[in-house]
């Protein structure tokens, strides 16, 4: 709270946690008494490096144009599209959301891509084959991922003013130029593991933990990660929701 308060800037690793934030410091400036207060600066870490290149390009730094999520969805799928052409694959587009999303981990921690190409297998020279195509398509547009972007980034830039929490480990290209974590103050979160049965075990588990948070502290938010299909997360969605309120 000392931190916005301050004028200061929050990272969290998703925009699920950065939306859950704002709506807390909302929460606790009204509980103060207040009906106006400044924007709190909470940012997903993803926004957060979109926001340090645009200040970076605006102060003179010397950046090629940062490539728009439309136009990086849509060279990932070219790009699969011509390398997987002849394997007959089912769901293409959902190999290139795979393919970038890989990409980001690897830059984030200083993998280089490039090296994989005669690795064995299959998956690490798709992998390195598909970014270096869309590279060289995004330098044919003058333009660059956001991850190329972060790591020519002046110290100065990355490390102005910013709490990153939440994260288990910063990834070491931030590091590099100066962002640093720093622990919030309160009590840290103890996990606890339980062994289910099979998925309809698991599924009321999960909705009974729901429940017993819900009816003590009714203002919550809470985040269940359930993995697998979509149609498995809105079947255990709408338990939780039989849990909590069963007449609606």
């Amino acid at each position: 709270m000392a931190v916005l308060e301050a004028g200061g800037t929050l990272v969290l690793p998703s925009r699920q946690r950065a939306h859950a934030a704002r709506l807390a410091y909302a929460a606790a400036q009204l509980s103060a008494g207040k009906k106006v207060w400044p924007s709190a600066d909470i940012l997903a870490f993803e926004a957060w490096q979109v926001r340090e290149i645009e200040r970076a390009a605006a102060e003179g730094a010397s950046l090629a144009r940062l490539i728009s999520p439309a136009e990086e969805w849509l060279l990932w799928r070219q790009c699969t599209a011509q390398a997987t052409g002849t394997l007959g694959l089912l769901d293409p587009a959902g190999l290139a959301d795979s393919l970038r999303r890989a990409s980001a981990l690897a830059a984030d921690f200083g993998v280089d891509v490039a090296r994989l190409a005669s690795a064995p297998g299959l998956e690490a020279p798709l992998l390195s084959n598909v970014e270096r195509a869309v590279d060289e398509r995004c330098r044919s547009l003058g333009a660059a991922r956001m991850h190329a972007l972060v790591g020519q980034l002046p110290a100065r830039n990355a490390a102005r003013a910013a709490t990153f929490n939440g994260f288990l480990k910063l990834p070491p290209r931030l590091v590099s130029v100066g962002a640093v974590q720093t622990a919030l103050p309160g009590p840290l979160a103890q996990p606890r593991v339980a062994l289910a049965s099979d998925d309809p075990d698991e599924m009321e588990r999960i909705a009974l933990w729901c429940q017993a948070r819900i009816a003590a502290h009714p203002e919550a938010r809470l985040l269940v990660i359930y993995p697998g299909s979509s149609g498995a997360r809105e079947r255990l969605a709408t338990l939780i929701r039989q849990m909590i309120d069963p007449r609606a």
